[in-house]
């Protein structure tokens, strides 16, 4: 969660507060040359006695080069940094002692996320399982996850302890929540994701992460666009998105996960996953699925506009007859006839969980 300084452009350095791991995470959006040290900043958001003396810092230069520190930040106070220094951004890392609870009327949290100790019942226990089987069978049904044997999973797990690779087996966990309803008045549904550990990745300060997302301005624009036309408009949104992605391939291997709490139906405890496509919750699974997405777009022929990167257009005869805005898994389409004409192609290529036309 982060703590909001206010800064509307998003390019202020924020806070994070991460409960799971007792961390307090300071996202350094802004370069800066020295490292950052609570005693002369902005503030702290719990008190530091709260805080152990570790320090954690990852930092990444202008020319892509990147630094990992761990110092005792206590010792290091007053000190003056005498090697050479260069721009850098990244992140700082401080450890809890234990989670203070000052620190709860500090931090907006999820309001729509259940959590299991919140789960009672057998009932309800049940209702969430189903939910869970639900995920997984379509998790499944992607292909883009393999679930190994148990004796696969043993000989992986054996051959990445001789190599000292354990870190490539990450994690995982579902996520529940309480979906809303898309029309006024209709009730949540339960809502459960499988979730990968991304923060565990051990490539992740080597992955390409960059997916734009479009602004309200541009909302605004195309839409204009969209009735001074007279155009058609439908809204989209792609089901497991980031695992109908091209197959992942990372430069220092293959990973692994482990199942979440409770076990995945029809698997044993001991039996491992391997995402063979991207995943929610790896860092660069938006990046990984846009990259998919518009080669796919590319082939039917649209262009990106060099104002957006979130816009694509696409010219019939040498006139614009089409627009398509993507916001991660999300599309706005608006156009002619002609067009969505030409857009069921990207209907078969891709399965959509909803595809609405707006005058409907």
């Amino acid at each position: 969660m982060a703590f909001d300084e206010g800064d509307e452009e998003g390019e202020q350095d924020v806070w994070i507060y991460d409960e799971e791991r007792k961390k307090i995470v300071r996202i350094h959006k802004q370069a800066r040359k020295a490292t950052f040290t609570l005693s002369h900043t902005r503030g702290c958001p719990v008190p530091m006695r709260y805080l152990t003396s570790q320090r954690k810092t990852y930092k990444v230069f202008g020319d892509g080069s990147r630094k990992v520190e761990k110092v005792d930040w206590r010792g290091e106070v007053g000190n003056k940094e005498e090697a050479a220094m260069r721009w850098w951004t990244g992140f700082t890392e401080f450890t809890l002692r234990r989670i203070p609870a000052e620190v709860s009327l500090m931090v907006k949290r999820g309001s729509d996320e259940v959590h299991e100790k919140d789960i009672q019942g057998a009932e309800e226990w049940e209702k969430w399982k189903v939910a869970g089987g639900a995920e997984w069978s379509k998790v499944e049904a992607t292909g883009a996850v393999k679930a190994l044997s148990k004796e696969d999973s043993e000989e992986v797990l054996r051959q990445l302890q001789e190599a000292g690779l354990q870190s490539r087996v990450l994690p995982s966990r579902m996520v529940r929540r309480w979906k809303p309803a898309d029309q006024p008045g209709a009730p949540p549904s339960r809502k459960s994701r499988w979730c990968v550990r991304g923060d565990k990745d051990p490539d992740l300060l080597d992955l390409e992460r960059h997916a734009p997302t479009v602004t309200t301005a541009t909302l605004s624009i195309v839409l204009q666009i969209c009735a001074s036309n007279g155009w058609l408009a439908a809204v989209g949104d792609l089901k497991n998105a980031f695992m109908q992605s091209d197959r992942l391939v990372r430069p220092s291997g293959r990973l692994f996960y482990k199942q979440p709490s409770g076990g995945l139906p029809g698997l044993e405890k001991e039996q491992l996953l391997e995402i063979l496509a991207g995943g929610y919750g790896l860092g660069d699974a938006p990046a990984h699925w846009r990259k998919t997405l518009k080669k796919v777009i590319f082939e039917l022929g649209l262009v990106q506009s060099v104002m957006d990167p979130t816009i694509f257009k696409w010219y019939h005869r040498g006139k614009l007859e089409g627009l398509l805005v993507v916001e991660v898994d999300d599309l706005l389409l608006m156009g002619s006839q002609v067009f969505f004409s030409h857009m069921e192609e990207l209907k078969a290529r891709f399965e959509f969980g909803k595809f609405v036309h707006i005058k409907e």
